[in-house]
C-alpha cells in the first residue's frame, strides 16, 4: 500500500511546473481505512497557496485535488477520498479546513 502511495506522489505532477506532488511538498500525509476503504488525504494550506497564487487558492486547490483525486482513484477504484487543509496562523496557532 505504502509503495503504491509514494508511486502515485511520484507520477502526478503539477501542469505548470511538472513537479511531482512528492516534490513540492503539497500532501502533509495520508490516511487510509482499509475496512471503509476510505483515504483521507492532508494538504499543506501554505504550500497550496503558494503554488495557485493568492487570489485563486480556492480554485487552484480544487485543481489540484481533483488531479491527485484522478491519480489515486486509478491506482485505488475502490476508495473515496476526503482532503482536509492543515496549516498554521499568524500565532502560530494549527488550522484545519475541511475541503469539499
Amino acid at each position: 500500500m505504502r509503495n503504491r502511495l509514494a508511486s502515485v506522489l511520484e507520477n502526478t505532477h503539477e501542469p505548470v511546473t511538472g513537479l511531482s506532488f512528492a516534490d513540492l511538498g503539497i500532501v502533509k500525509g495520508i490516511k487510509f481505512d482499509a475496512i471503509s476503504e476510505k483515504f483521507i488525504v492532508y494538504l499543506d494550506m501554505q504550500r497550496v497557496a503558494m503554488m495557485t497564487g493568492i487570489f485563486f487558492v480556492m480554485t487552484g486547490s480544487i485543481e489540484l485535488e481533483d488531479l491527485f483525486t484522478q491519480a489515486l482513484k486509478k491506482a485505488f477504484p475502490q476508495y473515496t477520498i476526503r482532503y482536509f487543509y492543515v496549516g498554521r496562523n499568524r500565532k502560530n496557532k494549527r488550522l484545519l479546513r475541511v475541503a469539499r
